[in-house]
């Protein structure tokens, strides 16, 4: 089972215009939000509420949801002309289904998608590279503030944000 988090009590059913697709000579469409519910940070701002954690570290709101039951969202969202924008959380606590989401509807309806990743992780984005239209690589602060933006030790901060700047260097 993977961890999702609902908007308005439906499993994949946010739906959001990518407006900055005209900064990039493209036309705006819309994006079928899937927001993973775990994230290896803990913004206090969190607007998905990851925060907010259960005993086990999972955001409260997640709901388990089978990897098909992703695919039968971004089948809906293909139907539409929608493009399949994995968030969060963040994708990257879930790096196998979010390569196998992006390979589906790739290897299905040879379409790209597109993702909103905290940055923490370069391997994860060159994997995912491939496979994606577009992508949201954070930055939450300067390295002194990171720690404290991100939810996360001074130290570990200033690491992550070394990794969220090389991570926005390797996403083509």
């Amino acid at each position: 089972m993977i961890k999702v988090l609902p908007h308005n009590g439906v499993i994949g059913s946010e739906i959001r215009p990518l407006y900055f697709y005209r900064a990039m000579g493209m036309d705006v469409r819309n994006a079928r939000i899937i927001s993973f519910g775990a994230c290896n940070f803990a913004c206090p701002y969190c607007k998905r509420d990851g925060a907010f954690r259960d005993k086990c570290g999972d955001i409260i709101n997640a709901a388990d949801v089978t990897l098909e039951g992703i695919f039968c969202v971004c089948d809906d969202a293909h139907a539409k002309g929608q493009v399949v924008r994995l968030s969060g959380g963040d994708p990257v606590v879930f790096p196998q289904v979010s390569l196998a989401i992006a390979k589906y509807m790739w290897e299905t309806y040879g379409a790209k998608i597109s993702m909103a990743h905290n940055g923490s992780s370069p391997e994860f984005a060159r994997k995912m590279a491939p496979y994606l239209e577009s992508a949201a690589i954070d930055l939450k602060a300067v390295p002194v503030e990171f720690g404290m933006r991100s939810g996360l030790a001074p130290e570990q901060g200033e690491r992550m944000y070394g990794r969220a700047l090389q991570t926005q260097g390797h996403v083509e």
